[in-house]
């Protein structure tokens, strides 16, 4: 028989006659004896170099798995619908790559689409941020987007924040995806930056975050009172610098007018308090003591959001964030508008500023954003809209607004007394030798006398002409209807 052969009783591979399994048993013997012959000192030093040879094997493990899950996600192809494309969908056959992304992107630079959406008054977008994060240099930049913009849709409402209910359709599995598909679309018309990722947060996300850090620290600018019982919104918080728990936050970024009228800034007013609130809340993030929070506020943050983001993404770039700072390193700018009326509030994009700040810490790419590059609607002389692509979604864009002019009130007649009645005048006889009064009203139906002197000082267009006698065809004499004495 071979040295190499199979044991057919127990099926053990065997060398030279002599099973694995004995081989094992008396290596382990020899440790034993081997330990054993070991003073104690010597025998304690084994131990622990064993325990640190195994405790390093699990960490350097979870390390690779972690390493592994923990990442930031691979940035999309970007797509633009192309000329067949219908209008009912955001579909990507037949779509195009943007000139300015042929020219390649800026290395470690992600964008995102950054949506608060309001949970009462239809669910629209009440707030819309660009993000551009740069992992290299360690700079984020947010473009706030107003909710009013106007943007080249076909749709009655010409809104920006209108995009995602019109889009997203009636299957509640894709509605997020095709929504914010046709929001991220018209953000890249708009900036020329189609964002690789999206984020959409709703109020109560916001709460619990808030929560989650403990509260943030933030100077409220002024005493906030609104009450809508319609959407269940009360809101009650007092001027000055405190501590917010997630019911204080909410309350304060979604506060737009006081129930009396005052503090009526609007949407301006309240962008403002939430990039400040912003601001106070990556401040918060960026201390050492958060970043260990980190793994917990991912799960809160990815339970309470609606993203294409993983958690492995969410953590990889918190990770990437380590050693910001709040002040330096971020900021938020407003997209610079002007104000348009067309059968309601609208904004218009102010193009060569929009494309300076672009340009200016937000653009990915390797080469500049252009006015070519964008799709902004602009007002033109006559009041009408023209785009700068020339093609308008909507053919009445192209005229104003009619405004129908307000009818005048027409004033109360006062009531008219009662004239008495004149009595009868006799009649004056003339004198005819009595002198002439020059500043006497004239009578046009008086008779006038043909041998009377014309006044040579008489304006012409005050001389009446006379009839012509017909039997004789003479030409009529003007005379003045009566002597200056």
């Amino acid at each position: 028989m071979s040295d190499h052969s199979r044991n057919n009783a127990g099926g053990k591979r065997t060398t030279g006659g002599k099973s694995r399994g004995s081989k094992l048993s008396e290596y382990f013997e020899w440790r034993r004896e081997w330990i054993a012959g070991m003073s104690k000192t010597r025998r304690i030093g084994h131990r622990l170099f064993q325990a640190t040879v195994i405790l390093s094997v699990v960490i350097i493990a979870l390390w690779l798995v972690f390493a592994t899950w923990v990442r930031p996600p691979e940035i999309p192809t970007v797509v633009v619908p192309g000329p067949d494309q219908p209008s009912d969908g955001f579909e990507l056959e037949g779509a195009e790559v943007p000139t300015i992304a042929q020219s390649g992107r800026r290395d470690g630079v992600y964008t995102f689409l950054v949506a608060g959406r309001d949970t009462g008054g239809g669910g629209q977008m009440d707030t819309m941020i660009l993000v551009s994060y740069d992992t290299v240099g360690k700079t984020i930049d947010c473009l706030n987007i107003p909710r009013d913009t106007m943007v080249n849709v076909g749709t009655s409402s010409k809104k920006i924040n209108a995009v995602y209910n019109y889009n997203r359709g009636r299957d509640k599995e894709t509605q997020v995806e095709n929504g914010m598909a046709a929001v991220r679309q018209e953000v890249g018309k708009l900036t020329g930056i189609v964002p690789d990722f999206y984020i959409m947060v709703t109020w109560n996300a916001v709460g619990e975050l808030v929560d989650a850090l403990g509260g943030v620290w933030f100077d409220v600018p002024y005493d906030m009172d609104y009450d809508d019982p319609y959407q269940d919104l009360h809101i009650h918080q007092e001027a000055g610098y405190r501590l917010l728990d997630g019911d204080d936050a909410m309350q304060v970024i979604r506060h737009r007018k006081n129930n009396d009228g005052s503090q009526s800034g609007g949407d301006v007013a309240r962008v403002e308090v939430q990039q400040n609130f912003l601001m106070a809340v990556a401040d918060q993030c960026l201390q050492p003591s958060t970043l260990f929070k980190a793994p917990a506020l991912a799960n809160i943050f990815m339970d309470n959001v609606t993203t294409d983001l993983t958690v492995g993404n969410v953590l990889a770039f918190a990770q990437m964030a380590y050693g910001m700072d709040a002040n330096d390193d971020i900021r938020f700018v407003t997209m610079p508008y002007s104000i348009y009326n067309w059968y309601g509030s609208y904004v218009l994009p102010v193009g060569d500023e929009l494309i300076e700040i672009l340009n200016d810490g937000f653009n990915p790419y390797l080469r500049d954003i252009r006015a070519t590059d964008l799709e902004l609607l602009y007002q033109k002389s006559g009041g009408g809209l023209s785009v700068t692509t020339g093609e308008l979604m909507d053919s009445n864009l192209q005229y104003p607004q009619v405004i129908e002019p307000d009818e005048p009130e027409v004033p109360e007649v006062p009531d008219v007394p009662d004239v008495p009645d004149v009595p009868d005048v006799p009649d004056v006889p003339v004198d005819p030798d009595a002198p002439v009064d020059p500043d006497a009203p004239v009578d046009p139906d008086a008779p006038v006398d043909p041998d009377a002197p014309v006044d040579p000082d008489v304006p012409e267009w005050m001389i009446p002409p006379t009839e012509p006698d017909e039997s004789e065809g003479e030409t009529p004499i003007l005379i003045p209807p009566t002597a200056v004495g």
